[in-house]
């Protein structure tokens, strides 16, 4: 038992190491911008931490549910949980990808003063607003996978994201400004997403 609590607690205590690494360089190249592009940055972070939140609470779910029914394998049920926690997702997605698509400046100005920092902000989140129902699929398919029983690609998709933020604002940065960052957040999502969705059909696929 212990030996199969560590198998699948240590890759996911790496995932998330590796993603805030990616983080913190992120942070670093937008320290280096400023104090405005800090605080928009910030702002910025706080706002898709709390519009991921219908992602992560179904992503918790997910889990949960996957684990129970793979082991009992009623694998007709696990698509059936997916299918109806996607259908939340992009119900969700309607409201809070409309919001900080349509309302950005609204949301910078709530929490900023200045108007430098508000137009930065006002820059970056409609960009992760349209984007952000690949990160919430993202938990839902990467909780699949958990409860499938393979962490190890959870943490394959931790370093896919550490990856694509760093070599995106290295790469993009210098040419494109504070909207890199928008762009690292996209990309990062989208190669996790890509690969936990890959793996989550193929191993259910083997066990159908």
């Amino acid at each position: 038992m212990y030996g199969i609590l560590v198998k699948n607690g240590l890759p996911m205590a790496l995932m998330n190491s590796v993603t805030a690494l990616g983080c913190m360089v992120v942070q670093y190249f937008v320290n280096g911008l400023g104090v405005i592009y800090t605080s928009a940055y910030s702002v910025c972070s706080r706002y898709i931490n709390f519009f991921m939140l219908p992602g992560v609470t179904l992503g918790m779910t997910m889990s949960s549910f996957t684990g129970q029914n793979f082991g009992a394998k009623k694998y007709e049920r696990i698509q059936e949980g997916l299918r109806i926690c996607l259908t939340i997702v992009f119900i969700a997605y309607l409201f809070t990808g409309s919001v900080m698509v349509f309302f950005p400046t609204f949301l910078a100005g709530f929490m900023l003063n200045g108007q430098d920092s508000i137009s930065l902000a006002a820059q970056f989140l409609p960009v992760c607003g349209a984007m952000i129902i690949i990160v919430d699929c993202l938990f839902v398919f990467r909780s699949g996978v958990q409860g499938i029983g393979k962490p190890l690609i959870p943490m394959i998709s931790g370093i896919a994201e550490m990856v694509m933020r760093i070599g995106v604002i290295l790469f993009f940065i210098a040419d494109y400004g504070f909207i890199a960052t928008a762009f690292a957040e996209v990309a990062a999502w989208s190669s996790a997403f890509a690969i936990n969705f890959i793996a989550y059909h193929l191993y259910l696929k083997k066990f159908r």
